[in-house]
């Protein structure tokens, strides 16, 4: 089947949506869904809605998740049928969408259940009542009712939805399975990456502090069943002999205690840090164990782990001092043993400070080779962090264009009917810089204000504000500001590739660089929309509002925007004057030729009309010490 393609747009009256094809119509969700209150069959199954999978019988989200899940054994009479397409509404919908049903079956009368009025394609609206938009649209009615109760049918009636001719549907429908399944393949890649990179790190690591650095070293017999051989010349005795405990020093603190101690302190439990608070307790480098939870057993996550800075702990982990200093060390050696004989408990595993301080361990006798040990397991982190840290990256970037991708279909803001135009996964980095230059340049160029500085500003902008972050700069603290050089020409070369454009300079090397537009103006943006999807609003106003302010105002805000929220990033609250004080101190020697401090108020005043706040997002700008 053919389609005319999407030449027309018609603004469809609803704030979410925008505008939609004219052959598209947007009605409110009551006029496509309404409520049904049917009593549950007999032999109905009961079912209980997931976010990651939709509305499942328990018996089989038990089995996905692993979890247990009360299965009602009285009181369903008032439970509610639900026939498979239909979909459901439940508490958790505020945070991911209101999901459909595979399954027939029942469900609590906490949910509401909607059935369709009109033929549709439930596929679509899978999706559709799933994407982003649609449930920042649904959050704006439902304000303020989180607690404790669900989205009402009245609530979602009044939120606008699209409605494709029906045979569209099913096409975008089919569209979206595709090209999703290509995106969690490649997402479960890059999961698969990090679990094996994990597990080697952590491989690696474990033979360090249990057989030492000599793969020739000679071995003994331990003595220890679960310790087996290690180097002969180790020693082995209990873990009290090598660190003191602090577990003294413990003070737990309820969550309502913690909701009035709001800070940035961070506070330890069993597993990791659970909240910030006002105070601290410690202000050293110190082993923390877990103490109890399922964990112990799990082991999902470190049970040792060195805690640094200052921080408070509560009664839920150990607190170890390693007598000769080597932190790292001690955490990966407890890390590395069985626990299973001397933990107790079943339904609530617990790890006591007796059995922690009697178990028995095999280390080197010498501190110059425990030192020696920690140096090669700070080694193989930095090795493989990075790799951890760009697979993270890429997870995070696959996500974001999913959920793109998924607005922009749903909403007819790019045609996938036939054979779509999409960009290659993962985004290509260079073809990202070069869509973004594109963009920026051919709607500043007319300004007598705009040229290279000014576009090195605006891409800063648009990565740490907008979260344009497939850009991926690297922003040292210039004379002019936040500047990576290689990327600027990166983004320069693309965009000649794209879209013809030119760089100029005519003065000479040192002098100011312009643009002049190619023959292909305006044939990206298209391509860069479904690059950005959500973001492209942000990225049109930011672009615009800097269009407004001449190349020294523009370079005043990005530095100001750069060290607040660099401040931000490490956990601070600067004032405007220590804001300003760094620009003009710790920036660059140039800051306090160019500006006073009466001149940074006036672009913080501007910055904060025009919504250009940082909230410790983006990168992070380098070269120099700000708030030393």
């Amino acid at each position: 089947m053919s389609f005319p393609p999407y030449c027309h747009y018609k603004h469809s009256g609803i704030e979410w949506l925008g505008e939609l094809p004219v052959s598209w119509q947007a009605y409110p969700g009551r006029r496509i869904f309404r409520q049904t209150r049917m009593p549950r069959a007999d032999e109905d199954e009961q079912l209980s809605a997931s976010q990651k999978y939709g509305v499942l019988p328990q018996t089989l989200l038990m089995r996905l998740d692993d979890q247990k899940v009360v299965l009602a054994l009285e009181g369903i009479d008032n439970f509610k049928h639900v026939d498979e397409d239909d979909f459901v509404i439940s508490l958790r919908s505020f945070q991911g969408g209101i999901e459909r049903s595979k399954y027939s079956g029942c469900v609590s009368p906490a949910y509401t259940v909607l059935k369709s009025r009109i033929p549709i394609h439930s596929s679509f609206f899978a999706y559709a009542l799933k994407c982003k938009p649609y449930i920042g649209a649904l959050q704006s009615v439902t304000d303020g009712i989180r607690d404790g109760k669900n989205i009402s049918y009245d609530q979602f009636g009044i939120v606008g939805l699209p409605l494709p001719p029906l045979e569209e549907q099913a096409v975008i429908a089919a569209f979206l399975d595709r090209e999703t399944a290509k995106i969690d393949a490649l997402v479960e890649e890059q999961r698969r990456l990090i679990a094996l990179l994990k597990e080697k790190r952590q491989a690696v690591i474990s033979d360090a502090v249990t057989k030492g650095l000599n793969p020739n070293a000679p071995m003994k017999d331990s003595g220890v069943e679960w310790l087996g051989e290690v180097p002969a010349h180790w020693e082995v005795g209990p873990l009290k002999r090598y660190v003191k405990n602090f577990d003294g020093r413990r003070i737990p603190l309820s969550s309502e205690e913690r909701g009035h101690r709001t800070g940035s302190v961070p506070y330890y439990g069993a597993s990791g840090i659970i909240d910030y608070i006002d105070e601290h307790i410690f202000d050293e480098d110190l082993v923390l164990v877990s103490e109890d939870g399922a964990n112990l057993v799990t082991r999902s996550t470190p049970i040792a782990f060195v805690a640094t800075g200052r921080y408070w702990v509560n009664n839920h982990a150990h607190i170890l001092k390693p007598q000769d200093g080597r932190n790292l060390f001690w955490a990966e050696r407890i890390e590395a043993i069985n626990l299973t004989s001397v933990i107790t408990g079943s339904a609530q595993p617990k790890l006591t400070a007796d059995a922690l301080a009697n178990l028995r361990v095999a280390v080197p006798p010498s501190v110059d080779e425990r030192e020696q040990i920690e140096a090669a397991i700070d080694g193989c982190r930095n090795a493989s962090d990075p790799l951890l840290a760009e697979a993270q990256r890429a997870i995070l970037l696959l996500t974001e264009r999913r959920s793109t991708l998924i607005s922009l279909a749903v909403t007819g803001k790019i045609d996938v009917r036939g054979t779509a135009n999409v960009l290659p996964l993962p985004v290509d980095r260079a073809r990202a810089r070069g869509l973004i230059a594109t963009e920026i340049i051919e709607r500043s160029a007319h300004q007598a204000t705009f040229g290279r500085v000014k576009l090195q500003k605006i891409v800063y902008l648009a990565e740490a504000h907008a979260g344009v972050s497939e850009v991926e700069g690297a922003y040292l603290r210039e004379a002019a500001g936040p500047l990576d050089r290689e990327m600027i020409r990166d983004m320069e070369r693309e965009a000649g590739a794209l879209a013809g454009v030119r760089v100029e300079q005519p003065d000479g090397v040192g002098s100011a660089v312009t643009y002049r537009l190619g023959d292909r103006r305006g044939t990206r943006r298209q391509e860069l929309a479904a690059l950005l999807g959500d973001r492209a609003a942000k990225f049109d106003k930011l672009i615009e509002d800097i269009g407004t302010i001449g190349t020294k105002g523009a370079e005043a805000v990005a530095t100001l925007y750069a060290v607040w929220n660099d401040a931000l990033i490490d956990g601070d609250t600067p004032a405007d004057m220590e804001i300003k004080l760094a620009v003009l101190s710790e920036w660059h020697p140039e800051k306090a030729e160019k500006f006073t401090i009466n001149d940074l108020q006036i672009w913080l005043d501007w910055m904060r009309r025009h919504g250009l706040v940082p909230t410790g997002a983006g990168p992070k700008t380098t070269t120099g010490r700000l708030f030393a």
